[in-house]
């Protein structure tokens, strides 16, 4: 059986698209938060890295940095509510940073 989420359980059902809801990590390492990034982005992983910024990837524009805070939220059970400050991060290094001072 899958599960959708609370918010969507009767649209999904009616229309038979079935959402799986990610459980929170905990401990994200970088190469992960790349990944995460890559996904948001939608680019490929090795053209997200460690040093990488807002600018230094053409899909990392002001839209780019939503979708980044989007799937974070996705990934964290709504992190950006928690951990304002993500907002302003505006490298893969000091996300990783702000995510291991916070325990994630």
């Amino acid at each position: 059986m899958v599960q959708c989420l609370p918010v969507t359980v009767d649209i999904c059902n009616s229309v038979g698209i079935s959402l799986i809801k990610q459980s929170r990590k905990k401990n994200m390492d970088i190469v992960d938060l790349q990944k995460e990034i890559a996904l948001a982005l939608e680019v490929e992983v090795g053209q997200v890295l460690p040093e990488s910024q807002i600018g230094s990837i053409e899909e990392w524009d002001s839209l780019g940095h939503i979708s980044i805070l989007s799937r974070l939220d996705l990934v964290y059970d709504n992190i950006t509510e928690r951990v304002p400050d993500l907002a302003s991060c505006t490298s893969v290094v000091e996300i990783h940073k702000l995510l291991e001072q916070n325990g994630l």
